[in-house]
């Protein structure tokens, strides 16, 4: 009888263990336009479905899918928000938002563009080496798997 106990208690403990493991995924980044947070051949860890249960919040670095292949990039603004670029200065709602963690070409600027309530507006933090939001649009919550919450400098 003690052994089947035994046996019974080994098999909730492996059951409770993989219910608390998070769903991650590895990539390895290629190119500059999230330099100097994240490099080329840094690799960073996705958590898949962390926005299932939180909110997405600025300055998050996302992890959203884009022509079949996942990307990376910073959250600057907020569904419901508007956004535009000012002679690289980063206007939402009219006001100036000071964050030294985007590197906008100071000649950059752009049209007001108006979030609807499941987009976001995504820049690179090397964005004069970046492709995002400046370019295609807005990315939607659906596009979003997860939020990056390692990255891990190539050695």
């Amino acid at each position: 009888m003690k052994k089947i106990i035994c046996t019974a208690g080994v098999a909730l403990f492996i059951l409770l263990a993989g219910c608390t493991q998070s769903n991650t995924a590895t990539y390895i980044f290629e190119g500059q336009s999230m330099a100097p947070t994240i490099a080329d051949g840094d690799k960073f860890v996705e958590e898949i479905g962390y926005y299932e249960k939180e909110e997405i919040s600025r300055g998050d670095i996302v992890v959203y899918s884009r022509d079949g292949q996942k990307h990376a990039k910073r959250v600057v603004a907020l569904p419901g928000e508007s956004i535009r670029f000012e002679d690289g200065a980063l206007i939402i709602d009219g006001k100036p938002i000071e964050d030294e963690s985007i590197l906008t070409d100071k000649t950059v600027s752009t049209e007001e563009v108006n979030l609807l309530e499941d987009e976001y507006f995504i820049v690179g933090d090397g964005s004069e080496n970046s492709r995002d939001s400046r370019h295609f649009g807005p990315v939607k919550k659906d596009d979003i798997s997860g939020k990056v919450i390692e990255i891990v400098p190539q050695s």
